[in-house]
C-alpha cells in the first residue's frame, strides 16, 4: 500500500480507464462495454446500441415497478416512462456541470460523466425518478371521471342549502 506523508491527501493521477469485459456475461457488463466503446473510442453506433439496450432494461424496470404497486399500465405508459428515465440518465453525459471528480478529466478525455460500477442501478434510479416524480404540469392536470365531479357538485349544493341555526 502506498504511504502518504501526514497531512497530505492521496489522489491517484493515473489515467482513468473505463471497465471493459472480454466476454460480457450480464446486462451490466454489456452496457459498460458499450459505454467504453462510445466514450473512449468515439463510436456513435455504440451510443445507439447503449440507448437501445438501456431502453430494454428500463422497460423491464418500469413494468416491475408498476406491477409491484398494483398499477395497471398500457404499453404507451411503459414507453413514456422508459423514455423519461433514459433522458434523465443520458442528460448527465451532455451536462458540463456534472463532474467526475476533477476538471482535468473533461480536458483530458472530452467527457465529464461515466458509470464505473453498475449501469443497471443507474437506469433503475432513472426509472424511479420518472415514475415517482411529478412535475408542476402533471400536478395541474388531474383526470377525474364525470360521475365523481357531479357527486361533488351535488354535495356542495346540499351543504349550501341547509338552514343553519344561530345560537
Amino acid at each position: 500500500m502506498r504511504r502518504t506523508p501526514p497531512g497530505q491527501l492521496w489522489f491517484d493521477f493515473s489515467p482513468l480507464r473505463l471497465p471493459r469485459f472480454k466476454s460480457p456475461s450480464s446486462d451490466n457488463e454489456r452496457l459498460l462495454n458499450l459505454q467504453a466503446m462510445w466514450l473512449e473510442d468515439g463510436d456513435e453506433k455504440a451510443r445507439i446500441a447503449l440507448w437501445e439496450e438501456s431502453r430494454r432494461i428500463a422497460e423491464r424496470c418500469v413494468m416491475g415497478m408498476y406491477g409491484s404497486r398494483g398499477i395497471r399500465y398500457t404499453r404507451d405508459d411503459v414507453d413514456d416512462k422508459a423514455s423519461e428515465a433514459l433522458v434523465y440518465v443520458f442528460r448527465r453525459y451532455d451536462n458540463p456541470n456534472v463532474r467526475l471528480g476533477a476538471t482535468t478529466y473533461r480536458r483530458r478525455y472530452g467527457w465529464n460523466y461515466c458509470v464505473l460500477n453498475n449501469f443497471v442501478s443507474v437506469i433503475r434510479q432513472g426509472v424511479r425518478h420518472a415514475v415517482d416524480w411529478r412535475s408542476k404540469a402533471d400536478g395541474l392536470v388531474d383526470y377525474v371521471d364525470y360521475d365523481t365531479v357531479m357527486a361533488l357538485a351535488r354535495s356542495r349544493e346540499d351543504s349550501e342549502n341547509e338552514d343553519y341555526c344561530l345560537p
